[in-house]
């Protein structure tokens, strides 16, 4: 990695930060518990549900503004709940294995305060790649045989409890995270763009690297840890691993005063 100047560096970071409170802070994505309730602000219109018929897929490409709420289970079954004039907004398609969600160029898009919510029920969802602004939570537990993420716009994730056995997360957007994942074979993140959050990962080996603004608390099970942070921010990491490599430069710090503590 090259070395910047500290007043770029310094920069960068603050441009980071002030893009993630921003991309945060406007499309804000209200969760389930207000799904039932959600009106438009423009006019009142309540929200209606809508079944839509899609099957044998195990992928998502969104592109739009969408809250995810995910359960597995042996049926496929995809439930949309928006207002009936957002509704004629967002477009969603099977391609493939992969359900498609985007907005309607020849409506224009939703008003960003009004929040899809869309209910997902299938056996796996392997490939989840986000380039609009999404909420994705898993309240249930999910085993799986892999799980990668690729977050390229806006994104907040809660899935407490996912077995798989491997597991790749990339951030080159803006990703908060509150993630606990067992990855028996190995789990990696690749962080270039505004990651922080919350990760607890047991399992076999553990990646991080992470090159841009990264803010995480890392609590890990593992047999390998190798945790790299050339960019911007402070790693707390914490818990226990039989093998650790770490490498920390630029403006950046790794706090492993609880990792392997005694």
């Amino acid at each position: 990695m090259k070395k910047f100047d500290i007043t770029i560096i310094l920069t960068v970071l603050l441009i980071c930060i002030s893009y993630n409170m921003y991309a945060i802070n406007r499309y804000t994505i209200k969760g389930l518990a207000d799904a039932t309730t959600l009106t438009s602000q423009a006019s009142a219109e309540k929200v209606t549900s809508y079944t839509l018929n899609y099957k044998n897929f195990n992928a998502i490409d969104v592109d739009n503004v969408v809250s995810i709420i995910y359960k597995q289970s042996n049926q496929f079954n995809v439930r949309l709940e928006c207002t009936p004039s957002n509704r004629e907004k967002i477009v969603i398609t099977q391609k493939g294995n992969t359900l498609v969600i985007k907005s309607n160029s020849k409506n224009g898009n939703n008003n960003k305060r009004d929040a899809y919510q869309l209910y997902i029920e299938a056996p796996s969802l392997e490939d989840i790649k986000i380039e609009g602004v999404a909420n994705i939570s898993a309240p249930a537990p999910i085993k799986q045989n892999r799980l990668n993420l690729n977050i390229e716009g806006v994104c907040n994730i809660n899935t407490p409890s996912i077995t798989v056995k491997d597991c790749k997360l990339s951030i080159d957007g803006v990703c908060n995270t509150q993630m606990g994942i067992t990855a028996t074979h190995q789990f990696e993140a690749i962080v270039e763009g505004v990651g922080k959050g919350s990760l607890k990962v047991n399992g076999g080996n553990c990646i991080f690297k992470c090159e841009g603004v990264c803010n995480f608390n890392v609590d890990v099970d593992c047999k390998e840890l190798h945790f790299t942070n050339e960019g911007v921010g402070k790693s707390t990491l914490s818990g226990t691993a039989d093998k650790v490599d770490l490498n920390g430069d630029g403006v950046s710090k790794i706090d492993v005063r609880k990792l392997n503590a005694l």
